[in-house]
């Protein structure tokens, strides 16, 4: 990966068009101010202060530039949806934990399943499109996470939970960290 190329003038110079690589920065050293080449134009960039909305997975994010840091906040965007379930004869059929909003798409972040059995087999899944988000092998008062996931289900497809193999009466605990996607 080469450097960024960088070029610097005065702010009241001409700016170069010919030649220039995408994302080449032009600073203009008497003002500080700088510029990006985006293929076609030199693009002001923000300084201190300036809000944006970006796009984040498909969702908008409050992005602050602050003295030459940016920082990006997206859990106000990230829902979370927490269930519990008691197992009959030691299962639990399949059941329905979140439906997507008409036209939109459910992207799993994380997860936190907590359980009281110590055997059986514990299902979070986007069955439609036959995509497993977990599968948990219970110990006794035993939890299982999955931080940092990326995993989406089909367009208003709905995230489900199953178990088998629990003991009689036993209770399953499910956290789902989420955000809905537009495609």
């Amino acid at each position: 990966m080469s450097a960024p190329v960088t070029y610097r003038g005065l702010s009241t110079d001409t700016k170069p068009t010919t030649g220039v690589v995408v994302d080449a920065v032009f600073v203009a050293s008497d003002t500080d101010e700088k510029f990006e080449w985006d293929g076609d134009s030199w693009v002001k960039l923000s300084r201190d202060g300036a809000t944006y909305v970006i796009v984040v997975d498909g969702e908008g994010a409050d992005l602050k530039a602050e003295h030459g840091a940016l920082s990006v906040d997206i859990s106000d965007h990230i829902m979370t949806t927490t269930v519990e379930y008691t197992a009959s004869s030691g299962s639990i059929a399949a059941v329905t934990v979140l439906t997507p909003t008409s036209g939109k798409r459910i992207g799993v972040k994380s997860y936190s399943i907590g359980s009281e059995s110590s055997a059986g087999t514990i299902n979070l899944d986007f069955i439609t499109s036959s995509v497993a988000v977990a599968r948990v092998y219970p110990a006794k008062d035993g939890q299982s996470e999955g931080i940092t996931l990326h995993i989406k289900g089909a367009t208003n497809e709905v995230l489900t939970f199953s178990a088998s193999g629990l003991g009689n009466t036993d209770r399953v605990f499910l956290i789902v960290n989420y955000v809905e996607h537009t495609t």
